[in-house]
């Protein structure tokens, strides 16, 4: 058996000269198909590995083994299944250094980064649930009165659990769905985003490794199009987790309807900050910056809107301009605050996002353009051109004409309105 470290060495010295492929993990097994699909490094714009372009029947197979697997998985003891949970935790643990570049590689992120939040958060996901069903009791009412009775629950696992995971936090978000999937007694089929694969390849090793029985976790890999909708719409799947678009997450939900099946969605978010004349700027502000543009802006609960009383909106402005200059867009492997935006559809709807603001009146204080960091990374825009990803600098918009800005007082209370009291807003990449 090749050790998760290994894999993780020869996923590092992959390169567009000597590119290797991903496989879907199905049965306790790596299976190779036929179409492929490219993999990119978005600081660099070149291929960064190759993985498994698989359709319907590698996603019903992946489901079938799950299935199969349910029925003895189930049933076995907690102390069981948290067993391997942390064995996976400290394989990973073990290899923090190299996943964190390797997530970065992957998504764009700084290394630091991911070496600070991904991996840390995958481990800290595979332990806190390993540790949490050792310890939950259900509650049980002794009823003396009208008649004497007993009222207890009884948690039973729902089956096989699809679990859908998106491009801007690969592992970490992954790694919240299958540890409390499995921990409780599911089965799982997850289909990672095709933009970023690396480290939920790796997470198969390592659960692999730690002694996780045939068909407990399958990964197929694809599109969602191609993929994902089968294993949604698959009568033998009970449960679907997706983390993603509000597009999406709307026809998963229509399609999921139809059977009945549990869904959880986590979709796109708009999160506003309320800034009131009372706050203590120098203090805020570090927080709403880093809020606004962590992660390039790739986070659902970054804050892409902000409400500033106008009382203190120029103070505001000037101190938060100066703070956000701190974010340097760079090399993800040089210390930069900011890496590479994840793909290249995505750069073009941030841009666009940019123009429409700036076309409405909008003044940009600072950003709005694309970047071209010095070494490796420089000249990435070129080869963009025919389809590739590359990086951007966050843009900031002050809202100038009537449209964004009104002369009312701005009120806590008055929520109705809020869209009208906009009096300054925050563009982020996402």
């Amino acid at each position: 058996m090749t050790s998760t470290s290994t894999v993780i060495k020869r996923l590092l010295e992959s390169s567009a000269q000597f590119p290797i492929k991903l496989h879907n993990f199905i049965d306790n097994e790596f299976e190779n198909t036929k179409e492929k699909m490219e993999s990119i490094n978005p600081s660099t714009g070149e291929l960064f590995f190759y993985l498994n372009r698989s359709g319907k029947a590698e996603a019903d197979r992946a489901v079938a083994a799950a299935k199969r697997a349910f029925e003895s998985w189930s049933q076995t003891s907690p102390q069981y299944r948290s067993s391997i949970l942390l064995k996976a935790a400290q394989i990973i643990e073990d290899n923090l250094d190299d996943m964190a570049l390797l997530e970065s590689r992957d998504q764009g992120k700084p290394v630091w980064l991911a070496k600070a939040v991904d991996i840390p958060r995958c481990i800290h996901n595979l332990r806190f649930f390993a540790n949490s069903i050792l310890h939950h009791t259900d509650p049980s009412i002794l009823h003396h009165s009208p008649s004497p009775g007993l009222s207890y629950v009884v948690r039973d696992p729902v089956g096989v659990s699809v679990l859908i995971s998106p491009w801007n936090l690969p592992i970490y978000l992954l790694s919240f769905k299958i540890a409390p999937a499995i921990a409780t007694g599911n089965t799982v089929v997850c289909k990672p985003s095709e933009l970023t694969s690396a480290t939920a390849y790796v997470l198969m090793h390592a659960l692999f490794e730690a002694g996780l029985p045939k068909g407990v976790v399958n990964m197929v890999l694809g599109t969602g199009a191609e993929v994902g909708e089968h294993l949604v719409t698959n009568p033998d799947v009970g449960l679907v987790s997706f983390t993603g678009s509000t597009l999406i997450g709307k026809k998963i939900a229509s399609l999921a309807a139809q059977l009945n099946k549990k869904t959880s969605l986590e979709m796109g978010g708009k999160n506003g900050c309320i800034v009131c004349p009372s706050a203590d700027l120098p203090k805020v502000i570090p927080d709403i910056v880093r809020s606004c543009f962590i992660n390039q802006g790739e986070v659902c609960l970054c804050t892409s809107r902000l409400f500033v009383h106008k009382s203190i909106f120029d103070n505001f402005l000037g101190d938060f301009l100066e703070e956000a200059k701190k974010y340097t867009v760079g090399d993800p492997e040089s210390g930069a605050k900011l890496g590479a935006v994840n793909s290249k559809i995505h750069f073009d709807k941030v841009m666009s996002y940019i123009k429409i603001a700036s076309e409405e009146g909008g003044k940009i204080e600072l950003g709005g353009r694309s970047v071209q960091p010095e070494g490796r990374c420089n000249g990435v825009s070129n080869v963009h051109k025919s389809g590739k990803d590359y990086g951007s600098h966050s843009g900031i918009l002050h809202p100038t004409n009537s449209n964004l800005w009104t002369d009312r007082r701005f009120s806590l209370y008055e929520r109705r309105d809020l869209r009208s009291r906009r009096l300054y807003c925050s563009l982020r990449d996402e």
